[in-house]
């Protein structure tokens, strides 16, 4: 009875480390892929934050092109545009 218990302690003891070891890849594994998603989502971060600053510089010239168009338009008809004061840009 004694060696089937030392057999069946071996046998467990065995399933046991497999077990262990799976597990650990699994968790080596997962590890990588939450790196990798931290990495990718930083990127994209990164990339949104510099597509807002162009969106916004892009505004802001258009607005600036449009004042200059105006100001065009009416010193072509020989009218003074109406002074304000000046916008911070």
């Amino acid at each position: 009875m004694a060696r089937v218990n030392a057999n069946a302690i071996a046998n467990l003891s065995s399933i046991v480390k497999d077990i262990v070891s799976q597990s650990y890849e699994r968790f080596q594994q997962t590890a990588i892929e939450v790196i990798w998603l931290n990495y990718t989502l930083h990127g994209q971060n990164e990339l949104f934050t510099a597509i807002r600053q162009v969106e916004f510089a892009l505004l802001q010239m258009i607005q600036q092109v449009s004042d200059l168009i105006s100001a065009a338009q009416s010193a072509l008809q020989g009218q003074l545009p109406i002074l304000q004061p000046s916008r911070t840009y």
